[in-house]
């Protein structure tokens, strides 16, 4: 069982992190009775405290001290980012709380999480809703089927009215009757393409981009890039031409990082729900990957679900399938997660975008092969 008391804290950091003595000794000037662990040994302890405080960078997240105390169990675990990266795999109690201005301010930032109500609360409630979502997809599908079955009785029903009134003779004093007005048959929306997406794209979608993002048109797709460096994702926006969505679709994406550091990622996903926001799933070159709520500026809001894919990622050839509140994407033929979308059934937009979180300079990526597929249509 986890301690109730919050004022005995276990910070682990990596043998070579500075920042974790300076973050221990901020947190005792608070009032709080704190123990530094730089060793696996030490790390592997973490349940026994009232929150362990884990100290991440891009350099230290695979450190066997950092792993040791993702790995313990009991662990209250708070991630603190000395620079913004991808969060590990693991269960975490709170968002990270992120290095900026001074250790000071971190210290105390990360008391309010730790003081707060425990996380599992938030995952009851979580997953409460996530079963509302199901049980309401699941009774708009037997809807459908229930109006889809009086529909078909309706047309078995005409059809046995009209052979038997075939059966019938005609008086000749009759006029013929007039022959029905021919109807064209109802046919699906066809699969939109563009080669190179967003502004670069002369066919009848609309397209809009992230507020800080620029978009250059090439032979081979387009690239989008930062005007100047930031944390948030930049992406662009697919709208259809008549501005609606149907609850099922698929859509796909080329994608390839021209300018960034080793955070640099390509993300996919849709945006729903405005104004709350975006889910999309971001990859790094190295293949770690994460499940990211991002507001309608792209700013991260949390972070869903994270992992690592087998082997590095060059070209990001994603695949995305949309089902009422399912999301399941694919990556070079492979897929990397399914979810139930938290924010909502009904897409807005399709998105898809670079990231560099933590990067000084700007960053960029190129897209092509862009396709959209409605149901009632083929494409992959």
């Amino acid at each position: 069982m986890k301690p109730a008391d919050t004022s005995h804290l276990l910070v682990v950091a990596a043998p070579s992190e500075t920042r974790g003595t300076e973050l221990a000794d901020a947190l005792r000037q608070m009032g709080r009775n704190v123990t530094l662990a730089t060793t696996p040994e030490q790390a592997a302890q973490a349940g026994q405290y009232g929150g362990t405080v884990v100290v991440l960078s891009p350099t230290t997240r695979a450190d066997p001290t950092v792993q040791a105390a993702i790995d313990a169990n009991g662990a209250r675990r708070f991630p603190f980012f000395t620079q913004t990266l991808i969060l590990p795999f693991g269960t975490w109690d709170a968002n990270p709380v992120l290095f900026r201005g001074s250790i000071t301010d971190a210290a105390q930032r990360l008391i309010a999480a730790i003081d707060a109500p425990p996380a599992a609360d938030v995952a009851r409630e979580a997953a409460a809703a996530l079963a509302a979502k199901d049980k309401q997809l699941a009774d708009r599908r037997r809807l459908i089927n229930i109006i889809g079955g009086a529909i078909a009785l309706l047309l078995l029903i005409g059809l046995v009215i009209f052979v038997r009134s075939g059966d019938s003779t005609t008086p000749a004093s009759t006029t013929a009757a007039t022959a029905p007005t021919a109807t064209a048959a109802p046919t699906g929306p066809v699969v939109y393409s563009a080669a190179a997406p967003g502004s670069c794209d002369q066919g009848t979608a609309t397209w809009s981009l992230a507020a800080n993002a620029a978009i250059a048109c090439g032979s081979d797709g387009a690239t989008l890039s930062a005007k100047s460096a930031t944390s948030n994702y930049l992406f662009i926006n697919f709208h259809t031409s008549d501005g609606t969505f149907p609850s099922t679709y698929q859509y796909a994406v080329t994608g390839k990082i021209t300018k960034g550091d080793t955070n640099a990622v390509v993300f996919a996903g849709l945006q729903q729900q405005l104004p709350t926001g975006m889910e999309v799933v971001a990859v790094s070159q190295d293949g770690h990957w994460s499940l990211v709520q991002i507001d309608n500026s792209g700013k991260v809001l949390k972070v869903l679900k994270s992992g690592k894919l087998s082997g590095a990622v060059t070209n990001f050839k994603f695949s995305v399938t949309v089902d009422g509140l399912g999301m399941h994407v694919h990556l070079n033929g492979k897929g990397v997660v399914s979810d139930a979308d938290e924010l909502g059934d009904g897409s807005q937009a399709i998105i898809f975008g670079v990231a560099d979180p933590g990067s000084a300079t700007p960053f960029a990526a190129s897209f092509a092969n862009f396709t959209y597929t409605p149901p009632g249509t083929t494409g992959s």
